[in-house]
């Protein structure tokens, strides 16, 4: 999944405008020359939805910035540019009232993210047999905080499957990963490696990584975050919206239906459309942890045996969130699948959510038991993590207690956090933490790391 920090995160984008003023004070930000010679450093790779709450959890938490609209700015932040935004890094003196073990306040961190594969980079890297991968390289790029420049050559579709990106990058062990379901979902039509039968991902670049390396890998509960099914209802022959019951979902999803007039509406049971319109279906790529939950939730793919996966209709799928919603924003009648803090957007005009049996996604409707179609994402220590240098290892797990609490969690609109995870006690009415206009909850339902499992509630 891909990110725009600031059109989905206003509050970042202001914190990034403000910082560009001449008032602001920036005399603790580290050089970026600096950064990049810090001994102590964690390299995180996976799921974009992730990345601003990790950002927010370092600048906020770790650097000792007030909050994120602060003008004090105390952290060197850095993005990839070019062909690919999806290389990012961070580095301050730390300075926080939390306890890191082995590293002292006042030290410099400089932590990469790395968001370009998505949750695939998460669990093929960090097992036993994954190998390194591209990250950041400060040292490469030009500029100094809050305008360093680093371009990156190459696209997720033509580089992706053998990271063969360019420029501003160098390969490095990725010590934590983030990961949009658990990682022992990636296998059979899931299984990202180009060893399996649909997969894409170079197995002799990203190490040649079995199932059962997979699933020894260690995780522990995130947050949770919701999807949806966005439509392209362009040209008039919706009506009456996209209102879907989840069979009718998982019957497009598996090619059963190929026309919208021949779905029935969940509200009035009459078609879709009252005219004609072919639906095209376009994927992420195999691997990726938005096609794996759609593959779960709509299909049950690996959680019920026998029952198969999304149809593969079209020549080519798609390598990131924002590659996918632009080719379906491009054709009426085509419908993805997404985190739903992609819309509405001025970027996809023609998509919208499709509701399920009447009820629109939100993070609001999966906390109070309406919405089900939501996941919980798991951070994935390397299989070698007690190997790593003991700074390494205290700044993973730094992140690790820090992102799943309700204060500091990360406040988006597709995000809530798990129920009796880091001190997160559901209570009635919704406990909530708001920054500007979003708020984030205390789901009260949880599936406890099982992504097949029906939601259970914790109250």
């Amino acid at each position: 999944m891909s990110s725009n920090i600031s059109s989905k995160y206003p509050l970042i984008a202001a914190a990034v405008t403000l910082a560009l003023a001449s008032t602001v004070t920036q005399a603790t930000v580290p050089l970026r020359t600096v950064a990049a010679a810090a001994t102590q450093s964690l390299v995180i790779a996976g799921s974009s939805a992730a990345q601003a709450a990790a950002q927010l959890a370092i600048e906020v938490d770790l650097c000792g910035e007030p909050n994120p609209t602060s003008t004090l700015i105390n952290t060197l932040t850095a993005e990839s540019s070019g062909g690919s935004k999806n290389f990012y890094a961070f580095s301050c003196n730390v300075n926080t009232t939390q306890t890191i073990s082995n590293v002292a306040n006042g030290s410099l961190v400089t932590i990469y993210y790395r968001t370009e594969g998505g949750s695939v980079v998460s669990s093929i890297p960090t097992a036993k047999s994954g190998n390194p991968v591209l990250r950041l390289d400060l040292t490469q790029c030009t500029g100094e905080s809050p305008a360093i420049n680093c371009p990156v050559n190459g696209t997720s579709f033509n580089n992706g499957p053998t990271d063969s990106f360019s420029l501003s990058v160098t390969r490095d062990i990725v010590h934590l990963g983030v990961a949009d379901v658990e990682p022992t979902l990636f296998t059979g039509n899931n299984f990202p490696l180009n060893t399996g039968t649909l997969g894409k991902y170079n197995s002799a670049v990203y190490g040649n990584v079995t199932t059962a390396e997979i699933g020894a890998l260690q995780t522990s509960p995130a947050f949770q975050q919701v999807f949806g099914l966005a439509v392209n209802t362009s040209g008039g022959a919706f009506t009456n919206g996209v209102n879907l019951t989840k069979e009718a979902a998982a019957n497009i999803l598996s090619g059963s239906y190929v026309n919208w007039n021949s779905v029935p509406d969940a509200l009035t049971g009459n078609p879709v459309t009252s005219t004609s319109l072919p639906i095209t279906l376009y994927n992420r790529e195999t691997g990726s942890g938005t096609r794996t939950q759609a593959n779960a939730y709509y299909l049950g793919y690996l959680c019920n045996p026998g029952n198969g996966s999304v149809f593969d209709n079209q020549p080519q799928d798609y390598w990131a969130t924002g590659d996918v919603l632009t080719q379906t924003n491009s054709v009426a009648g085509a419908i993805t699948y997404s985190v739903i803090d992609q819309l509405p957007s001025t970027k996809y005009p023609n998509l919208v959510f499709a509701t399920l049996n009447g009820v629109l996604p939100s993070n609001l409707a999966a906390a109070t038991g309406q919405y089900d179609e939501w996941f919980e994402a798991k951070f994935v220590r390397n299989f070698n993590f007690a190997t790593f240098a003991a700074p390494t290892q205290g700044l993973a797990n730094f992140m690790v207690n820090t992102l799943p609490a309700l204060a500091t969690g990360p406040v988006d609109v597709a995000d809530n956090v798990i129920p009796f995870v880091s001190n997160n006690t559901p209570t009635v009415p919704l406990a909530k933490h708001t920054v500007g206009t979003i708020s984030i909850y205390i789901n009260p339902y949880t599936r406890s790391g099982n992504s097949c499992a029906i939601p259970a509630e914790q109250n």
